[in-house]
């Protein structure tokens, strides 16, 4: 166990980050059904305009590109940490 860890040990940070732009990919992308159904609920049936541009906004600014930012984060930190592991 020790000579993995040891092995290992100096791409820890990086894993660590790349746990973490996952994470961040997840819960953004798993809020957005609820959005989605505020959007369906309370603003069709009231027909409040506002209410549906700001949270499509959100919808669009907050989870479509974070959820890219983060994917590329993701992706950037895992591709020069692969050949190391092999």
């Amino acid at each position: 166990m020790n000579t993995v860890i040891s092995k290992y040990k100096k791409y820890i940070p990086q894993m660590l980050l790349i746990v973490l732009f996952l994470f961040c990919q997840s819960m953004s992308e798993l809020t957005f059904p609820s959005y989605m159904s505020d959007i369906f609920n309370k603003s069709l049936v009231k027909n409040d305009q506002t209410y549906i541009l700001y949270n499509g906004l959100i919808v669009v600014l907050r989870m479509a590109i974070f959820a890219l930012i983060m994917g590329v984060g993701t992706l950037i930190n895992a591709i020069p940490l692969s050949p190391g592991l092999t």
